[in-house]
């Protein structure tokens, strides 16, 4: 192990650490649940055990810590006192936007937040391949679509880190405020009939007749459970991006008690576009100064995000 990288969470760990050496499994056990008690020092509730919260001690856990700083998933799950799936839920939105860096099974490196500038730059040179139109509205009307090759976006079962970076793209193309299913529909797209269809109706998600199309009732139930479905998974991300500081809740102003969320970095999305816009400009007029190389942003739009 380099000398730069230093293996933390390892503080009050003598116990578990004892029961892995004189076991012939090298797997930490999962921590048991902690039981609620009147005398309010250990309790449980489903609050303490959203990944918000856990996101949000698992941060505080490692921030003094130093960039290269070793995370291991198995101590991590131990000192916080969770489940280890828990923690990679945690950790697997994290790597979305680097905070922390996979290394090998079960092991990362702690990045810290130092480089969020550049990266959510290079973030949003993505988004704005992705989603040139709504780039062209709300960072910069100069943009030539025609030269923009719209991404086609599939709706596979996308990974939790896979998804997490597309819901911060969103924010990043220009929308400052979202709620989930706004969000869900521009990240995977509206649920197609077929996809209805292929769900199923009914109080077990089957049709009642084999074969047979569901009805109008059954489609509309089906529709209720995939977009729960994918919600439940945004919800999960945004809360732990809360715990970041990179988003925030903001009132909902119609009858839903979900919340909209807004976004919360120091740099606004288009603070963020005109500082990746004149770094790679500058970085593209140090090569090549020559006056013929010095055409429109508009005309080099396409070639500073490909930097």
């Amino acid at each position: 192990m380099r000398t730069s990288e230093i293996q933390v969470g390892s503080v009050n760990r003598e116990k578990p650490l004892a029961r892995m050496m004189n076991s012939t499994s090298m797997v930490t056990p999962t921590p048991k649940k902690l039981k609620v008690s009147d005398t309010g020092s250990a309790t449980y509730s489903r609050k303490k055990k959203s990944l918000g919260v856990l996101a949000e001690n698992f941060i505080n856990h490692y921030a003094k810590y130093p960039p290269g700083a070793v995370v291991i998933v198995d101590h991590a799950a131990v000192d916080l006192g969770v489940e280890r799936r828990r923690i990679y839920d945690v950790v697997n939105i994290l790597e979305s936007v680097n905070l922390v860096e996979k290394k090998q099974k079960n092991t990362y490196s702690w990045m810290g937040m130092d480089h969020f500038d550049d990266f959510f730059g290079k973030l949003q040179a993505k988004a704005v391949m992705e989603y040139p139109e709504d780039a062209k509205r709300y960072l910069d009307n100069t943009i030539p679509l025609d030269d923009l090759s719209k991404t086609r976006k599939t709706k596979e079962n996308k990974s939790l880190a896979k998804l997490s970076e597309e819901f911060l793209q969103v924010f990043l193309v220009g929308f400052e405020t979202l709620s989930l299913p706004e969000a869900s529909d521009k990240i995977q797209g509206t649920t197609s009939m077929e996809e209805l269809i292929a769900m199923g109706g009914g109080a077990r998600g089957k049709s009642t007749v084999v074969g047979a199309i569901p009805d109008a009732r059954e489609l509309k139930a089906a529709a209720a459970r995939g977009l729960k479905t994918k919600i439940r998974r945004l919800y999960d991300i945004a809360n732990v991006f809360l715990s970041v500081g990179l988003l925030k809740k903001v009132e909902n102003i119609d009858t839903s008690r979900r919340p909209n969320f807004s976004w919360n970095y120091k740099l606004s999305a288009k603070d963020l576009y005109d500082r990746h816009k004149r770094k790679t400009r500058s970085l593209t007029e140090s090569h090549d100064p020559t006056p013929d190389s010095l055409s429109s942003s508009s005309q080099n739009l396409t070639k500073e995000f490909s930097i």
